[in-house]
């Protein structure tokens, strides 16, 4: 009553912890993100390999785009979901290049 505006960090922590309170005590999942395999990432980038060799992209810069593009995926946390969509979009680039090269 005395101190009316509670500062953002501390909202944010009260709110954090009454999840944790409620994953420990009652075995619920708050938050649950489906995150791809490993085998799932790995299509991903020998997609991307694929496109980089059909546009001959520089040899030695290739092993960069590759960790560049690993690195993306591991740190956003990117969703099963969003990979498939990425996988398909370069999927598509990929079959419309060789479509039209051809």
């Amino acid at each position: 009553p005395k101190y009316p505006v509670l500062n953002l960090s501390h909202a944010v922590a009260v709110i954090l912890y009454e999840i944790y309170l409620q994953e420990i005590l009652h075995g619920k999942r708050a938050f649950s993100v489906d995150l791809p395999s490993k085998y799932e990432r790995e299509a991903f980038l020998e997609y991307i390999l694929k496109l980089l060799n059909y546009i001959d992209y520089p040899e030695h810069k290739k092993k960069k785009v590759l960790l560049v593009f690993r690195r993306i995926i591991g740190k956003n946390m990117v969703t099963r979901g969003e990979l498939h969509i990425l996988m398909s979009f370069f999927r598509r680039i990929y079959l419309r290049t060789k479509r039209e090269s051809s």
